[in-house]
C-alpha cells in the first residue's frame, strides 16, 4: 500500500513538472517553428533563405529585447501619477523604437527578397503568432 501511494505521488509530481516544463518559452524552438512556418507559406529560393534568415533573426532578437522591456512595464503597478506617466512615456518610447527597428530591418530585407515576398512573410509571421496564442489559450 505504501509503495503504491509513493508511486502515485511520484507520478503526479512528474506529470506536474512536465506540465510546467512545457509552458516554459524556448526562443530557439520558437524560431525553428517560425522559420518552418514561413517556408511553408512563402516560396523562397535557397539563395533567398541564406540571405533572409540571418537578417530576420537579428530583427527578432532586437524585437524580443524590446518586448521584454515592454512586458516589464505592463506588469508594473504604478504607485503614483508621476510613476504612471513615466511608465506610459517609456512604453511609448519603446513602441517607437520597436517600429524603428522593424523599419530598418525591413529595408535591409528588401535588398535580399522582393517586397511582395516580404509582405507574405510578414503576414505569415502574424498568422503564426495568432496560431501560437490560440494554442496557449486552449491549454
Amino acid at each position: 500500500m505504501l509503495k503504491r501511494n509513493t508511486f502515485i505521488i511520484l507520478m503526479l509530481l512528474i506529470c506536474t513538472f512536465s506540465g510546467f516544463a512545457q509552458r516554459h518559452f524556448n526562443p530557439e524552438l520558437f524560431k525553428i517553428q517560425l522559420h518552418k512556418y514561413i517556408l511553408e507559406k512563402v516560396q523562397l529560393s535557397n539563395q533567398e533563405k541564406i540571405a533572409f534568415f540571418p537578417i530576420y533573426d537579428q530583427m527578432l532578437n532586437k524585437r524580443r529585447g524590446i518586448f521584454m522591456q515592454l512586458r516589464a512595464i505592463y506588469h508594473t503597478k504604478p504607485v503614483s501619477e508621476q510613476q504612471a506617466k513615466a511608465l506610459i512615456a517609456k512604453s511609448d518610447k519603446l513602441e517607437i523604437e520597436l517600429k524603428h527597428i522593424e523599419q530598418t530591418y525591413h529595408q535591409q530585407l528588401l535588398r535580399v527578397i522582393s517586397a511582395r515576398k516580404l509582405c507574405y512573410i510578414l503576414k505569415a509571421e502574424r498568422h503564426f503568432h495568432r496560431m501560437i496564442l490560440k494554442k496557449i489559450a486552449e491549454k
